[in-house]
């Protein structure tokens, strides 16, 4: 039966036509205004919550990166993305790059669901799609140009079929005799979609025959890996996006050309110094335990010879000495990392294989720094305590401990130095008394939480209380703390809303 539709119901049809023709109006009329200065750093545009709407829709094409300022992709990615948008100015293309702090523009991460950084959406005439291409400056520009074209190049012969596979490391060809057919169709979305890649669609019997296809045959070409695969199984969207995702990606890649799933905050990294000779062995024993894993986690390579990769080495907690050796980092919320080491003697697919199935089972113990305890660490005037000795030295009633939790290259611990001896040599001989150091960039502790760098904490005789010191840093007021069990000197609580200060002042020191 047949409903009646209201003049109510119409009237509220009427006014919503009215408020979306209204809407293109003001659209068309905020394009034709004259520039908003916007802030610019090194050829990319700086958003924010008060800029960003009016910018995305004055500006037809417009890639933005949400990162946030501690994230050591988003450390890794500006160079590479801040040349992107010179080569993109250079040649005066509309298109622009921007990028907005999305720790502090939060309403923005929740509008636009930013689950992890940095995440970079594409903007063309305001509406946005994820960005899926590769993070490196050539990357980019390719990815945002093939955006603003057909999204897949029409293939009319062999000749520019063999060119069209030829120019890319990745290629795909959608053979379809009739290009307007529903499954034509789902590959020209899925190409839309995605600017990843070159996507090319052809009808002509010639090339079908030269490349061995049928109509209806979906084929990437990489230069990589196997070389050439097939898409099968049932042609839909989900389906179609899961095998370019998969197949897209090497079995190894070096570190700064690796792709990384936004769904997934977690990667397989082998460290080598690829300067050495009997690294490519290690490399073909990765890539070979890398086809089990194919799509559940990326292995990508670091070479440590590479300065760019210095913060990756300190977030995998790597030293340069120990390599080849691998790791497994997974990004947790606001951006810890967590960090898991193959303990493996010696590098093996076997290993590998048994490493990353534990870890996807949960199975393994985060890893944590543990500096070797140094022969007579208990000889000096200042005691030197590890991650393996540290709870056994403050939990002692009988004595009063101070602890300075330092770095050695730290510009405050190192002026703290001398003075600290000076601590020490004060209370050589007093039985009731240690005076300790630990390098916190050597040994992780459980329950040792410090965010200023140098630290000192009192572990007082008798109840064991752990005061922290915050007065003058001289010998003889540090001296006057231990003395009175803490209560000279100590420091004063603060607010919560210091936290962030003071984290970021420790990571400074680091």
């Amino acid at each position: 039966m047949m409903k009646l539709i209201t003049p109510y119901v119409i009237l509220i049809l009427f006014a919503s036509v009215l408020a979306d023709v209204f809407d293109d109006i003001q659209f068309e009329e905020d394009k034709n205004k004259s520039p908003e200065t916007v802030p610019f750093d090194e050829f990319v545009v700086v958003l924010s919550e008060d800029n960003f709407t009016d910018y995305t829709r004055k500006h037809d094409y417009v890639l933005v990166e949400f990162y946030a300022p501690w994230c050591a992709y988003c450390k890794q990615l500006a160079p590479q993305y801040a040349q992107a948008a010179k080569t993109l100015s250079d040649s005066e293309s509309p298109i622009k790059l921007a990028k907005v702090d999305a720790t502090d523009a939060i309403s923005l991460a929740e509008e636009y669901e930013i689950g992890g950084y940095p995440t970079l959406k594409y903007f063309r005439n305001g509406i946005p799609i994820d960005y899926s291409g590769e993070r490196s400056s050539d990357g980019l520009v390719q990815w945002v140009n093939k955006k603003m074209g057909p999204p897949a190049t029409d293939l009319k012969d062999v000749s520019s079929a063999k060119a069209f596979v030829e120019q890319d490391v990745v290629a795909i060809i959608g053979y379809f005799e009739d290009q307007s057919s529903d499954d034509a169709k789902i590959f020209l979305e899925v190409a839309a979609s995605t600017g990843e890649f070159s996507f090319g669609i052809t009808s002509d019997p010639n090339v079908f025959k030269e490349f061995n296809a049928n109509s209806g045959d979906i084929f990437m070409y990489k230069k990589f890996d196997d070389g050439t695969v097939q898409f099968k199984g049932e042609l839909n969207v989900d389906n179609l996006n899961e095998f370019l995702d998969v197949e897209s990606v090497p079995l190894l890649a070096d570190f700064s050309e690796a792709r990384y799933s936004d769904g997934r905050h977690y990667c397989l990294l082998v460290f080598l110094n690829k300067s050495r000779t009997g690294t490519a062995k290690v490399e073909e024993v990765a890539r070979s335990a890398a086809k089990q894993f194919k799509g559940k986690i990326t292995f990508s390579t670091v070479d440590i010879n590479v300065k760019d990769n210095d913060f990756i080495l300190e977030f995998s907690k790597v030293n340069k000495k120990e390599t080849p050796t691998i790791r497994i980092i997974r990004i947790e919320s606001e951006g810890e990392v967590s960090t898991f080491k193959l303990e493996a003697s010696t590098i093996t697919a076997g290993a590998i294989k048994k490493f990353v199935n534990d870890f996807l089972d949960d199975k393994l113990q985060k890893y944590r720094l543990r500096q070797k305890l140094p022969k007579g660490w208990d000889k000096g005037d200042v005691y030197t305590l590890v991650a393996d000795n540290f709870d056994s030295v403050v939990s002692d009633a009988s004595k009063d401990v101070l602890v300075e939790f330092c770095s050695p290259t730290s510009t405050h611990c190192i002026e703290m130095n001398h003075e600290y001896e000076e601590v020490g040599k004060h209370f050589k001989g007093t039985s009731d008394v240690i005076i300790a150091r630990l390098d916190v960039t050597a040994n992780e502790l459980d329950n040792v939480n410090v965010k200023t760098l140098p630290t000192f904490h009192l572990y007082r005789k008798g109840d064991n209380k752990v005061i922290e010191y915050g007065g003058p840093r001289r010998v003889r007021e540090i001296a006057r703390f231990v003395t009175s069990g803490g209560k000279v000197g100590a420091t004063v609580e603060k607010p919560d809303d210091d936290d962030d200060e003071n984290e970021a002042s420790m990571r400074d020191e680091l």
